[in-house]
């Protein structure tokens, strides 16, 4: 990498009965060089990790008088650049037509300290931005998928894009009452904007999936899914699928069955 060195000196006694008119610095090794009409200036396109002296002679109309003598001898240090990419990009849903970003800081902030993070959904380039390694990015469409990538900010620039998260989707919930009778599940709802299909299915004690019917029209028209359990506990999931079979709402739950008791008549 390059550097840059700060070079200042005192104006000689004498000016040589004419006044000086500008002064050059220049380094050794190398021979970069800056002038300036005061006492300072700076020296740019120095490698970096690497040890200099410095020089300065003064110029008048006459012309150009002997260099200094050397300075002591400077080592440069390498220019601060953007930071590296942030690494584990995560995205998971956390509500309706949003997504809330996960990362880790890059292993290098490039010499000058992140300020910021933006983190980028495609397809759709919505974004949100934080100073620490997590964000939400809302204003998505519910059911799509979609990837993540994030970028790292400090003082000289931007980092490139972190490696694309695995695919996450938003989606609404379902308010669904859930009712249990022996073994026998109900789970009625109000129909999803925009559904065209809806499914229960089930883990745990109960793997297996359920039906669910339409009943009721206009405002009164409500959506039954309906499952048997087995005995313990199952997690059950209903999901809203629009046109692409992409899940537009969702709900889970989980319900216990219990033993079922038999009573014996004599």
């Amino acid at each position: 990498g390059t550097s840059t060195a700060d070079v200042a000196w005192t104006p000689p006694s004498s000016d040589g009965y004419s006044a000086i008119t500008s002064y050059t610095a220049t380094a050794a090794p190398g021979g970069a060089s800056c002038t300036s009409t005061s006492t300072s200036c700076t020296v740019t396109g120095l490698s970096a990790s690497t040890a200099y002296t410095f020089t300065v002679a003064a110029t008048n109309a006459v012309g150009t008088g002997a260099s200094s003598a050397a300075s002591g001898t400077a080592t440069t240090r390498a220019l601060a650049t953007a930071p590296g990419a942030p690494t584990g990009a995560t995205a998971a849903r956390s509500g309706s037509g949003k997504l809330t970003v996960s990362w880790t800081a890059p292993s290098s902030n490039g010499g000058s300290a992140i300020t910021g993070y933006t983190a980028t959904a495609s397809p759709s380039g919505k974004t949100c931005t934080s100073s620490g390694t997590s964000c939400s990015i809302s204003g998505l469409t519910n059911g799509t998928n979609y990837t993540v990538t994030v970028k790292a900010t400090n003082a000289v620039g931007t980092s490139v894009a972190s490696s694309a998260s695995k695919a996450a989707y938003p989606y609404a919930s379902i308010t669904v009452t859930w009712t249990l009778s022996g073994r026998a599940l109900t789970a009625k709802f109000r129909p999803v904007t925009g559904a065209k299909s809806y499914s229960l299915s089930s883990t745990g004690a109960t793997r297996k999936s359920g039906t669910c019917t339409s009943t009721g029209s206009g405002s009164k028209r409500r959506i039954s899914c309906k499952l048997t359990l087995k005995k313990g506990t199952s997690t059950l999931t209903i999901k809203a699928k629009n046109t692409a079979k992409q899940v537009i709402a969702q709900a889970t739950k989980a319900k216990t069955a219990r033993r079922l008791s038999v009573i014996a008549h004599r």
